[in-house]
């Protein structure tokens, strides 16, 4: 479900609103009309809209005081005002109190239009972190009504257990026994098997079918001795500061812009960091990235074609949030995201929710990546959950769900 592309439009010349309705209507915009600040006020309180654009002079209330009051009701919807070039030293005063952007009059039409495309990108990441943000809070709630249970979850030997474990998988992967030895007697088959008149005895398709899983055995025990290595080698954790994680984020999206095609996705990177950039977390650049982009990867594949996937950074007082959320194609039996019945075994080896195999991705899907990136994130004194929220993007219909895969990371001391 994609926001709706309502607007709003408080403008009280008639010439200029019925400008701004046929160049907002003939670019696929709903379009409402107000003819003064006070009429426009009834409108959106009766039915918010995600975008407003505003004159400033307007009888009964002004534009400055139509968005006080939006406000003071609760309301952030995304506002450009409208003004004169006589009117300049006005807008300063008002961007001040969060709007958007503004457009000079007489208005230049394609200059206009960009930036309604980029205020509802800004509505849309603004009502996701405020989905995320009543998330949290009713986490927060239930960890505090079962704190004894996290409490015994958190004095586990969490490095220890891991270790074992995944060396145990590897020896028994890798020997005589086991997927061990499946493995080698494939290699047996693939080498040894009997000709007859320049044939294989054994059904070629069933033969190539053989060696194709014995190749895709051995990337898993790959995949396997990679994993072990995070869990022994030592991270070279290094400071940076949010503007400059950021900065390092938006060079990996580039990276993963041809798979960005595979599905049409687009990735919209919430970036707030001018306001965080005092702030820093320590982070080894290469491993972190890696996890970051196994987290796209796991996103894109499992998300609806032609969809949008946020990126959304944010700090608490003692961390930094990183939420990466898609819309989810549906899952076995029909179920849509993470069943919260599962939201802590999905990052165990070999789990998934689905049966799907997208093999243009290029990835294992041996329900490996999501380890390898918990494993990652934990080397950074960090953790990962994953869930869904409620996308209430469409005023008045039924919120989609968005599956939130969120990393918490240790602000430096």
């Amino acid at each position: 479900m994609m926001i709706q592309k309502r607007v709003l439009v408080a403008e009280d010349d008639p010439v200029t609103a019925g400008i701004l309705r046929a160049i907002l209507g003939s670019a696929g915009f709903e379009v409402t009309v107000a003819d003064n600040g006070k009429q426009a006020l009834d409108v959106f309180l009766n039915s918010p809209f995600p975008v407003i654009v505003t004159d400033i002079a307007m009888p009964q209330l002004t534009g400055q005081e139509l968005i006080e009051n939006i406000k003071a009701h609760g309301y952030e919807p995304v506002i450009i005002v409208q003004t004169a070039v006589d009117e300049v030293h006005s807008v300063i005063e008002i961007m001040k109190q969060g709007v958007f952007d503004y457009v000079l009059k007489p208005l230049n039409q394609q200059e206009f239009l960009h930036k309604i495309e980029n205020a509802f990108e800004i509505a849309e990441l603004r009502q996701v972190e405020k989905a995320l943000e009543r998330e949290r809070e009713l986490r927060t709630e239930q960890q505090l009504s079962n704190r004894n249970t996290i409490e015994k979850i958190l004095t586990r030997d969490y490095d220890k257990f891991d270790k074992e474990l995944f060396t145990n998988l590897k020896t028994s992967f890798s020997q005589g026994s086991g997927f061990g030895g499946l493995l080698a007697l494939i290699s047996l088959i693939s080498v040894q098997a009997k000709k007859e008149g320049g044939k294989y005895i054994i059904d070629k398709e069933l033969m190539d079918l053989v060696i194709q899983n014995a190749q895709m055995g051995q990337r898993a025990l790959e995949a396997f001795s990679e994993i072990e290595s995070i869990l022994n080698e030592q991270f070279d954790l290094q400071p940076y500061t949010v503007a400059e994680f950021s900065t390092i984020i938006n060079r990996e999206l580039q990276n993963i812009e041809p798979l960005m095609q595979i599905k049409n996705t687009v990735i919209k990177f919430g970036d707030n960091s001018a306001s965080l950039s005092n702030k820093k977390v320590n982070i080894d650049q290469k491993k972190f990235l890696q996890a970051l982009r196994e987290l796209f990867i796991n996103a894109m594949k499992f998300s609806i074609e032609k969809s949008s996937i946020l990126l959304l950074l944010n700090l608490t007082s003692k961390s930094l949030m990183i939420s990466v959320l898609n819309k989810p194609i549906p899952g076995n039996n029909n179920v849509m995201g993470i069943p919260s019945e599962y939201a802590r075994i999905i990052f165990e080896p070999f789990f998934r929710l689905t049966r799907i195999v997208d093999e243009r991705f290029g990835t294992l899907e041996f329900g490996l990546g999501l380890t390898m990136v918990e494993k990652i994130i934990r080397k950074h004194r960090g953790k990962i959950i994953a869930g869904n929220i409620i996308d209430h993007l469409d005023i008045g219909q039924k919120g989609s769900i968005r599956v939130n895969f969120e990393i918490e990371l240790p602000l430096s001391e």
